[in-house]
C-alpha cells in the first residue's frame, strides 16, 4: 500500500513540475473562449413559405396573458432579413421589421449576442404545443439570445430577445427585467410553424 501511495505522490509531483511556474499577462497564456456569432445565413432557413402562428403577450392592464393569431412572411432583403407580421383579427397592428447583422457577427439588430446554441425542443423548456410539434419534442433548434437596455411599458428595462429557429418552426421571445423584478419576465412570444 505504501509503495502505491508513494508512486501516486511521485506521479503527481512529476505532473505538477511540468506545469508553468508563472502565468503572465501575455495573450498567448490566456484561454480562448469562443464568442457566439450570428449571420444572415443562419436566418435564411426562415425565408420562403409563409408562417402561421400566434402572439401571446402579457397584458399589463389585466395581468393576464392574451393570445391572438398571427401570420408572418420572411424574406431576404440584400444583407438583411425582412419580417412582415400580420394580425388577421387586428389588421391595424400589422408590422414590418428588418433584422440586421453586424459584420463581425457579434450583434443582431444592434444588440449584443450573448448566446448561440443548438438544442432539442424539449430541452429548451418550451411548450411543444406552441409549435404544434407535440409528436416531435426532440427536433433540433438553433437559439440566439441578445440583451440590451431599453424600455418596457415606458420604464427602463433590460431586454432579452430569444430567436429559436428551425425550417418548420420559429419562436421569438421577448423577456424583460425592470428594477422591480430580480429575474426576467416573459413579455411576449411569437410562435410560428409551417408545413
Amino acid at each position: 500500500m505504501r509503495i502505491m501511495t508513494l508512486a501516486l505522490a511521485v506521479s503527481i509531483l512529476t505532473a505538477c513540475s511540468t506545469l508553468p511556474q508563472k502565468i503572465t499577462d501575455d495573450t498567448s497564456a490566456k484561454l480562448s473562449v469562443p464568442v457566439p456569432t450570428v449571420s444572415q445565413n443562419d436566418f435564411m432557413i426562415l425565408t420562403g413559405e409563409s408562417w402561421n402562428g400566434a402572439l401571446t403577450y402579457l397584458d399589463y392592464s389585466s395581468g393576464k396573458r392574451v393570445t391572438i393569431p398571427t401570420r408572418a412572411q420572411i424574406m431576404q432583403k440584400g444583407d438583411k432579413i425582412s419580417v412582415s407580421i400580420s394580425y388577421p383579427e387586428e389588421p391595424w397592428e400589422d408590422s414590418k421589421e428588418t433584422l440586421s447583422f453586424s459584420k463581425d457577427g457579434r450583434k443582431l439588430n444592434g444588440h449584443t449576442l450573448i448566446s448561440r446554441s443548438t438544442h432539442a425542443l424539449s430541452s429548451l423548456g418550451l411548450d411543444a404545443e406552441n409549435f404544434n410539434m407535440t409528436t416531435l419534442p426532440d427536433i433540433m433548434f438553433t437559439r440566439f439570445v441578445t440583451e440590451h437596455d431599453g424600455k418596457d411599458n415606458g420604464k427602463p428595462a433590460k431586454i432579452r430577445m430569444q430567436y429559436i429557429l428551425h425550417p418548420k418552426a420559429l419562436g421569438i421571445y421577448k423577456d424583460v427585467k425592470t428594477d422591480k423584478n430580480e429575474s426576467f419576465v416573459n413579455r411576449n412570444v411569437y410562435s410560428f410553424t409551417r408545413p
